[in-house]
């Protein structure tokens, strides 16, 4: 994952200021990032398999959990402005990630 958002966070960066007044930017954006979100829903069945999720999650909550936590954004608040490593954004993503979905 680290490694996706390290080449990914600075694309969503600059997509995000152009879909502001390039409609067909934010058309892609917003596809770009609703494919993703259906992605997690997947990783989260899968994750399912191998465990339950905490009772208070549904399977959209879980995906969009994790698709939140996932994000560019949050990769860059951490590894920019905080100046975290690759490596300690993985390690927290997914000591976070286990805590918050997994019984």
């Amino acid at each position: 994952m680290q490694e996706i958002m390290g080449r990914m966070a600075p694309i969503f960066e600059i997509m995000r200021v152009a879909a502001k007044t390039e409609p067909d930017i934010s058309d892609a954006l917003q596809n770009v990032l609703e494919n993703r979100v259906h992605g997690m829903e997947e990783f989260i069945r899968y994750l399912t398999t191998n465990g339950s999720l905490q009772e208070y999650l549904t399977l959209g909550e879980a995906a969009e959990t994790v698709w939140a936590i996932s994000s560019a954004e949050v990769y860059s608040l951490l590894t920019i402005d905080r100046g975290w490593s690759g490596e300690q954004y993985q390690q927290w993503l997914a000591k976070m990630l286990t805590k918050i979905l997994l019984k």
